[in-house]
């Protein structure tokens, strides 16, 4: 795994604390922004990242806390999952539970229907105090698509959107040849300032979304199959699924790479 920090920067987050890979196994890494909470680390090891987040501890600790916290592979380790709890007891923490797929890592042996082992791996820890001061915090278990694990999305407020946004001139139609036809068809055709504004901002803003927007509706659409198959019951069971599952993440990986040159042509622009 490369350094990631320019991916940190990339998806507006301000730190980061990073594993490195050995080979293509391995390689974690944890974003966050700065201003908003602070995170200590407490061991970084191939195996994962233990981080305090202010009142709260994350990561991949590498071990299941209860038999459903698995499937398939071998039983698990009954004294290993008490030695789990009772840390989790003497520490007085809370699991803040998650959203999505249940099993966050997956070996992605598909070859034999009986080699596939699935587990939950990767939970966050809180105590009552951080629970008590973010009430709304969650975590979501994102898809799957290059490593084993599902990333973490840790939210400690309610996003709210906004779907009256104002018109804003994007700098990257700047360099498309299709731009200037677009303002002379819309200036051309009225006589008032006004009407000729409003004709460019619906022609202009349909001109993205077809051209500049198809990239992102694809990749949406792509996490949301994802999102589907690695959460459905049978996924474990099901060649086709797994096959499918292993198809659509090369096919998020080519999209990412074009979604990366769409923001190299951008970052040039401006």
């Amino acid at each position: 795994m490369a350094d990631q920090k320019h991916l940190t920067t990339e998806l507006q987050f301000s730190a980061q604390f990073q594993s490195p890979a050995n080979g293509q196994s391995g390689g974690i890494v944890v974003m966050w922004k700065d201003d908003l909470i602070k995170l200590e680390e407490v061991s970084t090891t191939p195996q994962g990242i233990h981080i305090m987040v202010k009142l709260a501890s994350r990561g991949d600790f590498n071990e299941v806390l209860k038999a459903r916290d698995k499937f398939g592979g071998n039983r698990i380790s009954a004294t290993r999952a008490n030695h789990f709890w009772n840390c989790i007891n003497k520490c007085n923490l809370i699991d803040l539970g998650f959203k999505g797929n249940k099993y966050t890592w997956n070996n992605k042996r598909y070859s034999n229907i009986h080699s596939p082992i699935l587990e939950r791996l990767d939970r966050c820890l809180a105590t009552s105090d951080l629970i008590e001061m973010y009430p709304n915090a969650s975590v979501s278990h994102l898809p799957r698509t290059y490593s084993d694990h599902c990333p973490l999305l840790i939210s400690l407020y309610n996003v709210q959107t906004n779907h009256n946004r104002p018109f804003r001139f994007e700098t990257m139609w700047y360099g498309h040849p299709d731009l200037p036809l677009i303002i002379h068809q819309s200036f051309s055709n009225n006589d008032k300032l006004a009407h000729a504004t409003c004709e460019f901002q619906h022609s202009v803003l349909k001109w993205n979304k077809e051209v500049f927007g198809n990239t992102f509706h694809r990749k949406k659409h792509i996490m949301s199959r994802l999102v589907g198959i690695q959460k459905f019951p049978q996924f474990p069971f099901s060649r086709f699924l797994q096959n499918l599952d292993t198809h659509l993440q090369k096919e998020y990986s080519n999209i990412l790479r074009c979604e990366e040159d769409f923001w190299k042509l951008k970052a040039r622009i401006n």
